[in-house]
């Protein structure tokens, strides 16, 4: 008589190929992730260099039409003088005269505003308003009148030299890459020459754009 054989199945893991599999999705994760954080950052850093742009192009089209620079984001998308928001209302170019030459606007010079996310004078301008853009930054409503500094960012004490745009709350690092993108440069964090430049306020750094030349 033949006896039967039995045949016995394992049931679970080894630990060889536990610790296999483990070492292999380390492998993946050390691969994959930082790939993602670099397409995550280099996304930011497009956005906001793709909204200054876009506004260096709506200013210098507004002053072609207009013949006075805006005085702030919102004049190139809303008729200056009317607020969507509270009706009529006295505006100023930028260097904070009434608008006389309105009449030529031929807006809006861009599609859409930027979306508004701060509120906060303290965190803004001093109309409380400013954009979202890329990184955790955002984009002063105010467009600013600047003179080149031989120290300064913005030199707001001499004649005017450009139409400037104000990006708020970068880290260095951030500062650094825009100064990249917009100069072909990447220096220190602060930057006090080319298009763009950067100063440290408190734990953060603050970003001007020098967008069009006052003429």
């Amino acid at each position: 008589m033949k006896k039967g054989i039995i045949s016995i199945r394992r049931k679970g893991f080894t630990l060889i190929e536990v610790l296999v599999t483990v070492v292999v999705i380390g492998v993946l994760a050390a691969v994959v992730i930082p790939a993602v954080t670099a397409q995550v950052g280099a996304g930011d850093s497009s956005r906001v260099t793709s909204d200054l742009n876009n506004l260096r192009t709506a200013i210098e089209n507004f002053d072609i039409a207009v013949r006075q620079f805006p005085g702030d984001v919102d004049d190139l998308v809303n008729l200056p003088g009317i607020s969507a928001s509270s009706g009529p209302q006295l505006d100023a170019d930028l260097n904070r005269t009434t608008y006389v030459g309105a009449n030529g606007w031929k807006g809006p010079y861009m599609e859409t505003s930027l979306p508004s996310t701060v509120t906060s004078s303290t965190n803004a301008n001093a109309t409380g308003v400013a954009f979202n853009t890329g990184y955790s930054a955002y984009i002063d409503n105010r467009i600013v009148p600047c003179a080149i500094g031989a120290a300064s960012v913005c030199d707001s004490t001499g004649s005017t030299d450009y139409a400037t745009v104000q990006v708020r709350n970068l880290t260095a690092a951030q500062a650094n890459t825009l100064n990249d993108l917009l100069d072909g440069t990447e220096p220190t964090a602060s930057s006090t020459s080319g298009k763009f430049r950067s100063v440290q306020s408190g734990t953060v750094y603050n970003g001007y754009y020098y967008a069009s030349p006052f003429k």
